[in-house]
């Protein structure tokens, strides 16, 4: 149980030698963050990212492949070129639903928060006066900080505290664990909002990490999910996995973690 300044050391590199899974909270939040974690909670995944801006270019393209191939992990056929570029690419198949590029909107962020599904999104943390759509400036407990989506709009941290419980939120975007220290008691940003609102497991990053160490960390997450092991476990895995990569430096790997009770 994390306070303050404490939250953004790495507790994860302290145990990297270790046979210990971590499970970390940041402050102290619901007594009861949804309900008890079962397998059969991860069936269907909602996976977003990759916005777009004005002119329709892909702000995060290395987003767009990460959450490509995390839903051909989860069953969805191979997209064709045409429907995996930087265009809107909205699609359902059995366990999945992905929402890319322009289809990355408002829109299918407020669905996507108004059901319990597990759900990954890969996009940019926004601080203060770059946030649109009204979260600039909110004295509250939650911070001044959101995430991009497509359009040049944003998503405030106060906006997800009115969403669903949900077994797992995974948050792949630079510094998602961010926020502003208030009274010693965290970090009050888009993770503190997904804690508040009831979710159970959320995968968060310290600091941004580079584009390849992100894909390569969220495909064995999800294949580690896939065969039964628990968020805490998965993550553990997937950082043994970028350590024993070459070319993927402390500062890649030790960036994610599980905030959580599984």
């Amino acid at each position: 149980l994390v306070h303050g300044p404490l939250e953004r050391l790495p507790i994860e590199f302290l145990f990297r030698d270790d046979p210990i899974v971590p499970l970390i909270l940041p402050g102290l939040p619901e007594p009861r963050p949804g309900k008890q974690f079962s397998p059969s909670d991860l069936s269907t995944w909602i996976l977003l990212g990759n916005p777009v801006d004005d002119e329709g270019d892909d702000k995060l393209p290395g987003a767009g492949e990460e959450l490509r191939e995390v839903a051909k992990i989860h069953g969805m056929k191979p997209l064709t070129p045409r429907a995996g570029d930087v265009q809107a690419a909205s699609l359902d198949e059995a366990g999945v639903q992905l929402r890319v590029g322009a289809a990355f909107d408002r829109k299918a962020l407020t669905a996507a928060l108004e059901g319990n599904h597990p759900i990954h999104i890969a996009t940019h943390l926004i601080h203060g006066s770059h946030l649109i759509h009204g979260c600039e400036g909110g004295q509250g407990r939650i911070a001044d900080v959101g995430l991009e989506i497509s359009a040049g709009s944003s998503f405030c941290a106060r906006e997800i505290l009115g969403s669903k419980p949900r077994p797992l939120a995974v948050l792949d975007a630079c510094e998602t664990a961010e926020g502003r220290f208030v009274d010693a008691e965290g970090l009050h940003g888009v993770a503190r909002a997904f804690l508040e609102s009831g979710t159970r497991n959320l995968l968060v990053t310290l600091w941004p990490v580079e584009d390849q160490a992100a894909r390569s960390f969220a495909e064995k997450f999800h294949r580690e999910l896939i065969s039964g092991r628990r968020p805490s476990e998965a993550a553990a895995a997937a950082r043994a996995h970028l350590r024993a990569s070459r070319g993927i430096h402390a500062a890649d790997w030790a960036a994610f973690r599980l905030v959580g009770r599984d």
